[in-house]
């Protein structure tokens, strides 16, 4: 006879709002989260930012394009009088205020996975709305909340008591394992100098991410350190231009990444704002050491002196001297590296922290 627990855990259907296109959902930690619900639901709808396209891809079925082309698609599944039985959300900002509405108004649980703190640098008008119009919805959209998911303690809003859990994310330990893997000739490589430490930076390229600091302070030690960046965004053009000295790879599919991270040593993160980010992990897992910026759920992740070195933010000579460490004490590269690759498979093991997530959201409790 058929599980009927199990047709029961399958037979949901879910809306997925996240302000992100396509391609990014597919090459981050939301692929695979939607891979784990795809196993426990019938139905998965996908609402993102990008150009107008509805297509689907075995049980997912992606709704893109803007803001009030979502609005439009949430019409046209409600006339068909589409059964929702939850909206999971990303943010607390503008998407995640929509799925609050699209709960409402489905009669929906509205769940929703926190990933960044959502603090603007004000540095102009637009940040400074942005900051204004988030201390509106974040309370707003927590409140609404069935169940909320921080991924890291520092996060947790505090406000008012609220349903909530921290679980971290996860990381697949084995695409990021320092073992050797079939080699990929179409990963641009970079030639070995044995006598530069060499760093890599990967994520988007924007003011946040603080990477103007890094190469700056990598041009002044030319002849002892080489860097590579992986990855796009809006600065890419003028950084490129800016310091010629680095290696600008663009953006690359997640697969490729452990390639390029065998051909570095330490992982550089000088954020000003993040909150558990995925990439950190993914170098640990793969044994690489790392200097990140001490704040919000970066401590959570990263033990000084450990598995690797914290620094202020916006702090040219923290990260110099962070860097001079380890030229310093090149045996420690391979030490903390080491660190690293153990806590990732203790604590951040992507086998264990996607299901829990899942579990808490979707669990007979709800």
């Amino acid at each position: 006879m058929p599980d009927k627990n199990l047709k029961k855990k399958s037979d949901k259907t879910i809306l997925y709002l996240v302000l992100s296109t396509k391609k990014t959902i597919n090459n981050s930690i939301h692929d695979m989260i939607l891979t784990e619900l795809e196993k426990r639901s019938e139905k998965l709808l996908i609402f993102c930012l990008d150009e107008k396209e509805e297509s689907t891809i075995g049980k997912r079925k992606y709704f893109c394009g803007g803001l009030f082309q979502w609005l439009a698609y949430f019409r046209k599944l409600m006339k068909a009088d589409q059964r929702l039985d939850y909206v999971y959300i990303n943010d607390y900002f503008v998407g995640g205020f929509i799925g609050m509405l699209f709960s409402f108004y489905s009669k929906s649980k509205l769940i929703f996975r926190c990933g960044g703190p959502w603090v603007y640098n004000i540095r102009d008008l637009s940040t400074l709305f942005k900051t204004l119009l988030v201390s509106i919805t974040k309370p707003t959209v927590l409140f609404a909340s069935k169940k909320v998911v921080y991924n890291s303690q520092a996060i947790v809003y505090t406000g008012f008591s609220h349903e909530h859990k921290v679980i971290y994310n996860g990381v697949n330990t084995t695409l990021f394992s320092t073992k050797p893997t079939v080699i990929d000739n179409s990963v641009p490589k970079v030639p070995v100098q044995s006598d530069k430490l060499r760093l890599i930076f990967v994520g988007n390229m924007n003011v946040e991410k603080g990477i103007d600091i890094l190469l700056s302070v990598c041009q002044i030690k030319q002849d002892k350190v080489e860097v590579s960046l992986v990855g796009d965004g809006p600065l890419f053009d003028e950084l490129s231009v800016k310091y010629p000295f680095a290696k600008f790879y663009g953006r690359l599919p997640k697969q490729d990444l452990p390639e390029i991270m065998r051909q570095h040593d330490i992982m550089v993160l000088p954020s000003f704002v993040e909150s558990l980010p995925n990439v950190l992990l993914e170098a640990m897992a793969f044994g690489l050491p790392v200097i990140a910026t001490n704040i919000f759920g970066i401590p959570e992740i990263v033990d000084n002196k450990l598995d690797g070195l914290l620094i202020s933010p916006g702090s040219a000579k923290e990260l110099s001297s962070a860097i001079d460490y380890f030229l310093q004490n090149p045996s420690l590269v391979e030490t903390y590296g080491q660190n690293a690759r153990k806590k990732t498979l203790n604590k951040f093991n992507l086998d264990r922290r996607i299901p829990e997530l899942c579990n808490y959201f979707l669990g007979e409790s709800n």
